[in-house]
């Protein structure tokens, strides 16, 4: 059976970044995700230049947020697509950040 992962990007995609949002869950409750996926370009607040996802909820509850860091140059539709399936299919996904990969 085929996945599909549709999205809807709020902003022009860029080179540095992507704000998207799609319909997904969390803790097994369907959710509306507002993505940040940034690259190296952008690195808030990553003083160890380490990959992170962080979780959190929106001030109102009414959807989920998530940004995501990435140590690639440059964002492409196809990193959009592996961000969704990696929030869809991420095991135990909890809210605060989860840093992985090796630091540098």
């Amino acid at each position: 059976m085929a996945m599909t992962h549709d999205y809807i990007l709020e902003k022009d995609l860029e080179d540095h970044q992507a704000f998207f949002t799609f319909t997904g869950k969390f803790k097994n409750n369907p959710v509306i995700w507002h993505v940040h996926l940034v690259n190296q370009q952008i690195n808030p607040e990553n003083t160890t230049d380490q990959q992170y996802l962080k979780i959190f909820p929106s001030s109102n509850n009414e959807h989920m947020n998530a940004e995501i860091y990435l140590k690639i140059l440059k964002i492409r539709p196809a990193d959009i697509l592996k961000s969704i399936i990696m929030l869809s299919q991420y095991k135990n996904l909890n809210i605060g950040t989860h840093y992985y990969g090796q630091s540098s």
